[in-house]
């Protein structure tokens, strides 16, 4: 994989940094709320927390390389689901993040997974970078309110990946029979 130079880098990162800074100096409109203040809470048994760990081999094996997904042989991650059934994976982990779908007929769930930002990459980071607002894309989100507005780096990534991941869910249900679809990843990963 390619690596850029660090005098791009420096140029790429001082001109982001004084946007955001020209940015966080403007003058921004304050709105207040007010929310009922919440005074309890549970905590989470033993046996509910260990139910989040096959998500959390999934959210992790979204790192993997696209090979390794698409064979199941990323190691831990991929071992800790082993009735995991490998339908798509793609991405190179840079320009496109990381993805796979597959099918986990212990959990009954099809799954879908995205790479989050990789900070020792600079595609990811622009991506994040690119905070302002835009239009959602109506063919991508059909009937979604045209006032509704998300980061412009998240949703291009989004549409980058967008058809080959609704084809691989759409084949992956129609394949074991299930109705649940389960999506996992963090930070860059979530917008898919």
């Amino acid at each position: 994989m390619a690596r850029t130079s660090p005098t791009f880098i420096f140029v790429v990162t001082f001109l982001f940094t004084f946007v955001r800074l020209a940015v966080v100096a403007a003058p921004v409109p304050t709105f207040h709320r007010t929310r009922d203040l919440v005074t309890t809470f549970s905590t989470l048994s033993a046996p509910e927390i260990s139910g989040f760990r096959p998500f959390t081999n999934y959210a992790s094996t979204a790192y993997c390389d696209a090979s390794q997904t698409r064979n199941w042989t990323c190691g831990a991650n991929c071992d800790a689901n082993p009735t995991f059934q490998p339908i798509a994976s793609g991405g190179d982990g840079d320009n496109v993040q990381f993805w796979f779908v597959g099918v986990d007929p212990t959990l009954q769930t099809v799954v879908v997974a995205h790479q989050g930002t990789d900070p020792t990459l600079l595609m990811p980071l622009l991506t994040d970078a690119d905070f302002f607002l835009g239009d959602l894309d109506p063919n991508l989100f059909p009937g979604v309110d045209s006032s509704i507005q998300v980061h412009d780096g998240f949703r291009d990534a989004h549409a980058e990946t967008s058809g080959d991941v609704l084809s691989a869910v759409q084949t992956a249900l129609s394949q074991s029979g299930l109705n649940n679809v389960t999506v996992v990843g963090h930070s860059l990963g979530m917008v898919y």
